[in-house]
């Protein structure tokens, strides 16, 4: 098939009500989004991706409402939560309904949803009747797309329609926080910090990010690579690294003089670890495009959304090629 680019929001209903795929914008990345009800959409999502049918993905609802329909239990604090954190970058793990098919949640008995923030992704979710299915709209365990051309360049001809809603503005994946127990824990890092959401709760929460199988999405050891190999160092060890020929370096900080002619990106000029997590995939994408063998990365701070980006870059770097 041709894959089109486009923004006409009446093609993509029309191709989405088929059971065909169609590439979504939201805050975060870009999604590859099927009707998650429909089994035969589901199982078209892990054929284009290429995706394990271990890996379960994430439903997407306008609103509250909606996911209520759908919900067998409800734990005493999501309303409130949702109604704090969503629209957002948050995604809720919940037990599940009988009305989910097993592939979209990979067998298992839980579901994972969120409300997204994007206007034109909220205004699609409002005019059609079921939840949509949207992992990353990339090829799977690639760096997750930001932008409609990068959904392009790894799906073209694997889907018919991509809804073009400008660059995500915050560039990681949501937060995922499993409810299904008896106090919430974290399943995966994301654009919606630890801190904010301990601040809610009152407590600190437990934290499981790695596992032997995967739980909820966003949980498998290597993911997120850019295409070359990538070493993560502490920043000392970044700074006393002697570069040779084949690498390029990622920082959040200044170059040091004697990196200075190799590929090289600052994620933030000030240290700002929003603008670095909005700057992440792209600048992975860039220099793994370059002539550099190897990517020279340094830790984040261990704090707010330093935990995310730390996140993906070592699954990126657990990549084995």
């Amino acid at each position: 098939m041709k894959t089109q680019i486009g923004k006409d929001l009446s093609e993509a209903i029309r191709l989405l009500k088929l059971g065909e795929l169609v590439s979504i914008p939201t805050e975060t990345v870009y999604g590859l989004a099927g009707n998650g009800l429909n089994p035969l959409a589901v199982a078209k999502i892990y054929d284009a991706k290429k995706r394990p049918s271990f890996n379960p993905l994430i439903l997407h609802f306008p609103n509250f409402k909606r996911i209520q329909s759908i919900l067998k239990t409800t734990p005493p604090y999501l309303k409130d939560l949702v109604e704090r954190f969503s629209p957002g970058p948050l995604t809720y793990i919940v037990e599940k309904s009988n009305e989910i098919p097993d592939i979209t949640t990979s067998g298992l008995r839980s579901f994972a949803f969120r409300i997204p923030n994007h206007p034109l992704t909220l205004e699609l979710l409002r005019a059609i009747d079921f939840p949509l299915a949207a992992p990353s709209a990339n090829l799977f365990g690639m760096t997750s797309p930001t932008n409609s051309t990068h959904v392009f360049d790894q799906l073209k001809d694997r889907i018919p329609y991509i809804l073009d809603g400008g660059s995500c503005k915050l560039g990681v994946e949501s937060t995922i926080l499993d409810c299904t127990g008896d106090k919430p824990v974290i399943r995966r890092f994301g654009s919606t910090t630890k801190e904010d959401l301990e601040t809610w709760f009152g407590y600190n929460l437990a934290i499981e990010v790695n596992g032997p199988k995967a739980l909820s999405p966003g949980m498998l050891s290597a993911h997120y690579s850019p295409g070359i190999p990538i070493e993560l160092f502490s920043e000392q060890e970044w700074h006393n690294f002697l570069p040779d020929e084949d690498c390029a370096f990622l920082s959040l900080f200044k170059i040091h003089p004697k990196q200075m002619n190799h590929p090289y990106i600052q994620l933030s000029l000030n240290g700002d670890l929003n603008e670095a997590a909005t700057n992440l995939f792209e600048s992975l994408r860039y220099l793994g495009k370059s002539n550099c063998k190897r990517i020279i990365a340094h830790r984040m701070p261990e704090e707010g959304l330093g935990l995310a980006i730390n996140d993906r870059l070592q699954r990126a770097a657990a990549t084995r090629f």
